[in-house]
């Protein structure tokens, strides 16, 4: 019921969205959900399925159903299979900022997903390494 052919996409093999409504399984939400926890405050008409593991609408970046503070949802973008994320003001891991991370120079080391590096500090798994 009040399905819109036009603006109707498919987000991935569970959702679907069109201006009016979010679907899982072919039928209207009323919320956005992650493992059967609402996400709170989702944006329903502008959500997207980044990963497993993160999700945006137009105004936040979530980290399974809790929303990231001070993420940029224009900007992120996952760097990693392990949970590294990236955007225009910092770097996260799992979803929690990494502290004193240099967004414009973090990256991760070519041969691991667990390693990250920027300008001024080595990373293990979201830890700066002193």
């Amino acid at each position: 019921k009040d399905v819109d052919v036009e603006t109707f996409e498919s987000i991935n093999q569970l959702y679907a969205k069109d201006k009016n409504h979010v679907y899982s399984n072919g039928s209207p939400i009323e919320a956005v959900y992650h493992n059967g926890n609402i996400i709170i405050g989702a944006d329903l008409t502008t959500f997207e399925v980044i990963d497993d593991t993160y999700t945006k609408d137009s105004q936040h970046v979530y980290y399974k159903n809790k929303a990231i503070k001070g993420a940029d949802p224009a900007s992120f973008e996952i760097i990693s299979r392990k949970g590294y994320a990236k955007d225009k003001a910092g770097a996260y891991f799992l979803g929690e900022p990494i502290m004193g991370a240099d967004a414009e120079t973090f990256q991760l080391f070519e041969k691991s997903d667990d390693y990250a590096k920027d300008k001024n500090y080595v990373y293990y798994r979201g830890k700066a390494i002193k």
